[in-house]
């Protein structure tokens, strides 16, 4: 299963018809929060943010609110955090061997994993990065179809992300990032025939779209009225740069509500998704509500404007694609033996876990 990260369905379908390839192409719905470590476990689980808990790429861990950024996680970290009910684990339990590469959270799956820190968006070296990155994962990738030792393997592909977010969809450092992971899909499809694979699903997590401007939530609600909630740490605003943000409170429902009216007032929310308290009150990490931006916006968690980070980026994700359907990302499956009947109909990212169960456990008994 190979993920190329942050590239938008009509962006890839359109690329690839120029490549005159006859496999089909066709929209995959994303989560939502449509980012990139949320989307790759629900790939792995066949569950929602709401569900596995992972709701961005960076989590609360209490007490006291500690942040842990998801984009160089220890292993530690990654154990933790991923959920150990992974298609990975169940392959793994019936005597499967698997690997990932470059795999958002990779280190917490069980079988070998090759990992390197996720690159931020934040500066143009991180774009040339990625790319060299790609360049590793794609030689690490087809030396272990060729050695076909492994049952199972995902791979992730990032320069597209990258280049989205620096310089926007409609760029040419972008296109020109496009064409890479393209030519990737198309080698090792390549590759596929030449080592007798006839199973592979390609696919990106979220789409992307051209930012228009920066919103700080926590500056906001201390600018109106919420001032020695935010200076005591009793409510806390999580984002990373996206288009939703995660809202962790210590406060009565009531004042919640409070707050949430507060930032609807601003004109740059567009809607309030509100969890369920109950089912993660053990975990302190787990957010109060996930507010989603308007189409265009970036939510940034600094809590002094001079302290933006975001200011040049010029493409984001993160909004629900129910509401921005440009979120959501692609899906193609070399599958000569057409063994997945797909006919056309909505895909989600949720349904992709028992398609590669199948696909995987084909003939199989469990050992």
């Amino acid at each position: 299963m190979v993920s190329l990260d942050g590239m938008p369905a009509k962006v890839f379908e359109k690329a690839w018809k120029y490549h005159g390839s006859d496999i089909h192409v066709q929209e995959l719905w994303t989560v939502y929060p449509s980012i990139t470590v949320p989307a790759h476990v629900s790939i792995l689980t066949g569950k929602t943010p709401r569900e596995h808990g992972v709701m961005e790429n960076l989590v609360m861990e209490g007490p006291g609110f500690q942040k842990v950024s998801l984009y160089h996680p220890s292993k530690e970290e990654a154990e933790r955090i991923m959920p150990d009910d992974t298609i990975v684990h169940k392959f793994t339990a019936r005597g499967l061997k698997c690997g990932s590469i470059n795999w958002p959270l990779g280190d917490g799956l069980p079988g070998e994993n090759h990992s390197e820190d996720l690159t931020t968006h934040e500066e143009e070296s991180g774009v040339q990065a990625a790319y060299e990155k790609d360049l590793r994962t794609l030689e690490l990738l087809r030396q272990e179809m060729e050695k076909g030792e492994k049952d199972f393997i995902a791979a992730h592909f990032e320069e597209y992300d990258g280049a989205a977010h620096i310089y926007g969809v409609k760029n040419e450092r972008t296109e020109e990032a496009c064409r890479h992971m393209t030519a990737y899909v198309m080698e090792l499809i390549r590759t596929a025939r030449e080592c007798g694979i006839e199973k592979m699903i390609f696919f990106s997590d979220h789409g992307m779209l051209d930012k228009k401007d920066n919103f700080f939530p926590n500056v906001y609600v201390r600018e109106h009225g919420f001032e020695k909630e935010i200076d005591e740490g009793k409510i806390i605003f999580l984002t990373d740069g996206s288009g939703c943000m995660q809202f962790f409170s210590e406060l009565t429902p009531q004042d919640d509500q409070a707050v949430a009216d507060c930032l609807m007032e601003s004109g740059q929310i567009e809607s309030v998704h509100w969890l369920s308290e109950e089912k993660y009150m053990e975990k302190r990490w787990y957010p109060k509500a996930v507010l989603e931006m308007r189409k265009g916006i970036c939510s940034e968690d600094i809590m002094d404007r001079a302290e933006e980070k975001y200011h040049d980026m010029k493409g984001l994700h993160g909004y629900d694609p129910e509401h921005v359907r440009e979120m959501n990302g692609f899906f193609l499956a070399y599958d000569p033996g057409k063994r997945l009947s797909l006919d056309g109909r909505r895909i989600k990212i949720t349904d992709v876990p028992p398609m590669i169960e199948t696909l995987v456990m084909e003939g199989r008994k469990d050992i």
